[in-house]
């Protein structure tokens, strides 16, 4: 194991420091390899070969493998690349953190250089972000308000600078109708917080009346707007490099797109990694922060340019503020890890994955012929045999990145980026088992529907019933009561049973069971405050139309005209997968579109 400082130095390529560095040491790696075969051929840090792009391709999954090793549960991975090049590094990284990116950033390069090759030239970058797991380390930035958003703050008080706000939003929500100082909301509308929360701001003066008659309002002031935050299009970075900070390094990125990297994805004190060191602007960066910091870079050139750069603008000197550590340094430790995976370098390797759909398929065939589940099975006994089926298409359905079958889904969905992480492979897995059915001439269509399903309940999940659980758990001061009042009821009760145990484990099937509960007009509506509760919450998340009666009944019959009827022994044939996908895709877009 490598044995340094908190910073340091190494000379080495960085497959061999990565081999050698301890698990979890590293919250946060900026990796910026060669972007294309040519500069790859000019790099130290490989060797150049007949067969390039292939080699090419298997040094950048060992080393994002390594990377993956070695970073936190809460750390990050932030690839910076280039759409020029003629790799897609994600079908790459994807199989080695088993996942889809969680986000990418746009950096916008503006050129005055003019292009008369026919098309538009490709000039912006991006930043490909990778996480070790679902909770990373996530620090938002918020850029100042411009003077146009400013000037929307045009009354001021003791207080300061304000513009005033809606008590109201649209939303027929009979319990926040009530009568406060003597007005009550306008038809169809109510108002936006309860009647303690009304006291409570007149007394902070937060509420303004006006001489002129009319609702009020509330006072939303400049010194409470902490500004907008930072999107996934990053257009005010300078595209030049200062002169102050210019290195005749190619390649060379400016400190405040690294500094704004490292204070998104780090705190004070973290370990931040740089495999391709270059001038070493991750490194200044990283202690102007008060981040720790490891560098490596094969060329001692280079290298050298960046042990100046540390001198002359953090004032560091190797030996004394940080460890150098030479390449038989590196090459004497003892390798840490060194056993990698094989990777699809190819999407033309689908064809192997569809042999995994045939396989699976007669599995599940063979299991329903087994199981036998009549017609009037219980719920525990379709459940039972769907959550086994899950489990074998997520064990025999490799997690790669199907490019090919994303491209499928992007063309009818909305919006593919608002998708939660397991949607996005559940999806095209669909559409690829639904290929692999096809071609396998198999009449039972049942793995495409339950994986369909699957994404639509997973949707369903995050979306509606994840985010009411962590509200339900914010108020359980005022939702005790409500809850434990509905313990009993024959239909609410295992609804409110969840919500007490904190159970987030729901089906399709009992999700649909609730919303059904939700339509307007509905008898257990308007008896159970807990439904109410969870009504008024969705409106705050999405449009009504969400919860309108066509839209809930095209959820039920989902789930018992597909998803329920996939677990019994007779067949679902293509016509039945055709529309089980026309309704998923119909209710997941709807839930999109709506979605806040």
């Amino acid at each position: 194991m490598i044995k340094t400082g908190t910073n340091a130095i190494f000379h080495s390529d960085s497959l061999s420091l990565l081999e050698r560095l301890p698990d979890q040491s590293v919250a946060l790696v900026y990796f910026d390899p060669p972007w294309n075969i040519q500069s790859w051929h000019n790099s130290p840090n490989f060797k150049y070969s007949k067969d390039g792009e292939n080699e090419y391709i298997g040094l950048v999954a060992k080393n994002v493998q390594q990377i993956h090793r070695i970073l936190t549960e809460q750390g990050s991975l932030f690839v910076h690349w280039s759409l020029t090049s003629t790799i897609d590094i994600r079908l790459i990284i994807n199989q080695a953190f088993g996942d889809q990116p969680r986000y990418e950033i746009t950096l916008v390069r503006k050129s005055r250089h003019i292009t008369s090759k026919g098309s538009p030239k490709i000039d912006n970058e991006i930043l490909i972000v990778y996480n070790k797991s679902s909770q990373p380390i996530y620090n938002p930035i918020f850029r100042p308000l411009s003077p146009d958003e400013k000037s929307r703050y045009n009354l001021s008080d003791p207080h300061g600078q304000f513009l005033l706000v809606d008590l109201t939003f649209p939303f027929d929500r009979p319990n926040a109708q009530f009568a406060w100082r003597g007005f009550r909301p306008p038809t169809k509308r109510s108002w936006r917080f309860s009647q303690d929360k009304m006291d409570a701001l007149e007394k902070e003066d937060r509420i303004y009346f006006s001489t002129k008659g009319g609702l009020p309002r509330m006072k939303q002031y400049l010194s409470d707007n902490a500004g907008i935050e930072l999107g996934t299009t990053w257009d005010d970075i300078p595209t030049l490099i200062k002169s102050d900070e210019r290195t005749i390094i190619s390649g060379q990125k400016p400190i405040a797109l690294l500094k704004r990297i490292i204070e998104l994805a780090s705190n004070p004190g973290d370990q931040v990694l740089d495999p391709f060191m270059g001038s070493g602007t991750t490194l200044v960066s990283a202690y102007q922060l008060g981040r720790n910091w490891w560098g490596v870079e094969s060329s001692k050139e280079t290298q050298q340019i960046a042990l100046q750069r540390l001198e002359s603008t953090c004032n560091l000197s190797s030996g004394k503020d940080y460890s150098f550590i030479s390449e038989n340094d590196v090459l004497s430790q003892p390798v840490i890890y060194s056993n990698y995976q094989d990777i699809l370098a190819s999407v033309h390797e689908i064809a192997k994955l569809q042999n995994e759909v045939k396989t699976l398929t007669k599995y599940i065939v063979d299991l329903k012929k087994l199981m036998d589940i009549p017609d009037n099975a219980s719920d525990d006994q379709v459940e039972g045999v769907i959550n086994l089926m899950e489990q074998w298409i997520s064990s025999s359905i490799s997690k790669v990145s199907l490019n090919e079958y994303i491209t499928v889904v992007c063309s009818w969905l909305t919006n593919w980026e608002s998708l939660e992480k397991e949607s996005q492979i559940f999806l095209p897995q669909a559409e690829m088992i639904f290929d692999g059915i096809v071609n396998s001439q198999t009449e039972d269509y049942s793995p495409f529907i339950i994986q369909y399903c699957r994404a639509l309940e997973n949707e369903l999940l995050s979306k509606l019933f994840v985010v009411y659980t962590e509200n339900v758990l914010k108020r359980m001061s005022e939702m005790d009561s409500i809850i434990k009042n509905e313990l009993n009821d024959s239909k609410t009760g295992q609804f409110a049973k969840k919500l007490q145990k904190r159970d987030i484990d729901y089906t399709l099937g009992q999700m649909s069971f609730i919303l059904t509960l939700l339509e307007i007009n509905g008898k257990t509506l308007q008896r159970s405050p807990l439904l109410m509760d969870f009504r008024d919450f969705i409106f705050g998340y999405f449009e009504e139309r969400v919860l309108d009666q066509q839209y809930l009944k095209q959820i039920e019959a989902i789930n018992e005209d597909f998803r329920r009827k996939a677990a019994h022994p007779y067949i679902l044939n293509k016509e039945a997968a055709q529309l089980c996908r026309e309704q998923v895709r119909k209710c997941l877009n709807e839930l999109i579109l709506n979605y806040r």
